[in-house]
């Protein structure tokens, strides 16, 4: 049976080395294989690993995968400097209509008598005259 051993292996380097996929090989030898005893499998597969890992290497450029089909995180974390707010520079101070009171921008209560302030005024809305235009967005 060695000689059916060795012509197992030599039939499956030579698929190899044709280019045939290994599983596929294997596959193809099966019933030659389960002919085999379980002592000559064993060595059979010792000799094909061996045989893949000297002859037949994987590419160093398939080991890893690129930067760029590397795995993203699937939320972006937002850092401390991402969630302050922008500088207000148009704001003013609000004067509250019932007490007088001068609030400091983006106030919405009144520090002296507690009520709602006119918030419109604290930001530059003069009115614009808008461009007319016939896109309706098709």
């Amino acid at each position: 049976m060695a000689s059916e051993l060795e012509k197992l292996f030599v039939e499956y380097t030579h698929r190899r080395k044709r280019g045939q996929d290994p599983q596929k090989a294997v596959l193809d030898l099966r019933p030659q294989i389960r002919a085999l005893s379980d002592l000559q499998k064993q060595s059979l597969k010792l000799r094909m690993r061996k045989w893949e890992q000297e002859y037949m290497p994987i590419p160093a450029g398939m080991m890893e995968p690129s930067p760029a089909l590397a795995p993203q995180p699937a939320i972006r974390r937002i850092t401390v400097e991402d969630s302050r707010p922008a500088p207000v520079t148009d704001m003013v101070d609000v004067i509250c209509h019932f007490c007088g009171r001068l609030n400091p921008p983006g106030e919405t209560l009144c520090r002296g008598c507690g009520r709602l302030l006119d918030i419109a005024q604290q930001y530059d809305l003069a009115t614009r005259v808008l461009r007319q235009t016939t896109d309706l967005f098709y």
